[in-house]
């Protein structure tokens, strides 16, 4: 018997912290642009707790017993494959552990923390749909499962993400947005915070207009 193909997604996870006015810690990397959360990929052997909870003592120097899970993000990707994404409750830091927060200069810059209304401004586009999601089931007391930074309930097979159409057309998801930024697709028919949507019965008479015309 064939063994099918199997998906091996690699595997990480990070931890939301908050100060006494529930704003978000962000830490800026030395090695890229932007903001992320603190966290890391899961070597092999850990569990994602584990490693949550050593990459928080790695980047925060705050050993920090991690439990609740907000999120798992299913969450491919075209230049790194498939990942499985988690993010857990961090809780709120006291004024003591944010005094003992040390960052590894190699690694980090800076942190600070940001209210949620300014994580789009922050963070790249999925990174921040699935941080949203992260803190409004923090606040909701529930766990979320989303696919590409969103929750399947808001998306449900009724609607499409810009990955999904990309997908579908077996082409990048750079092209399909190039496509939307030049107004040649269908208007998106809702948006789940700053995420595009579309009906798949949509996407399939554009597809079909579109296979006989040159853009």
């Amino acid at each position: 018997m064939t063994t099918p193909p199997m998906a091996k997604p690699r595997v990480a996870a990070g931890a939301l912290f908050f100060d006494a006015t529930d704003h978000v810690l962000l830490v800026k990397p030395t090695y890229k642009e932007g903001w992320e959360i603190p966290g890391g990929y899961v070597e092999p052997g850990e569990t994602p707790i584990g490693a949550c909870q050593r990459e928080v003592k790695e980047e925060l120097g705050l050993d920090r017993q991690i439990t609740k899970l907000l999120v798992a993000d299913w969450a491919p990707s075209e230049k790194e494959g498939d990942k499985i994404l988690f993010v857990f409750d961090g809780g709120t830091l006291s004024q003591p552990e944010r005094d003992a927060i040390e960052l590894p200069p190699d690694e980090l810059e800076r942190y600070a923390y940001f209210p949620d209304s300014e994580l789009p401004n922050l963070l790249i586009p999925r990174l921040g749909r699935r941080v949203q999601a992260a803190i409004d089931a923090r606040r909701e007391a529930r766990m979320a499962y989303l696919e590409h930074g969103v929750a399947t309930h808001e998306t449900d097979l009724d609607w499409w993400t810009t990955e999904d159409v990309a997908k579908h057309l077996n082409v990048a998801t750079s092209t399909i947005r190039a496509y939307a930024a030049r107004g040649q697709m269908p208007s998106p028919g809702k948006h789940v915070g700053r995420t595009a949507l579309w009906r798949p019965e949509a996407i399939g008479s554009w597809n079909a207009e579109r296979s006989r015309k040159r853009f």
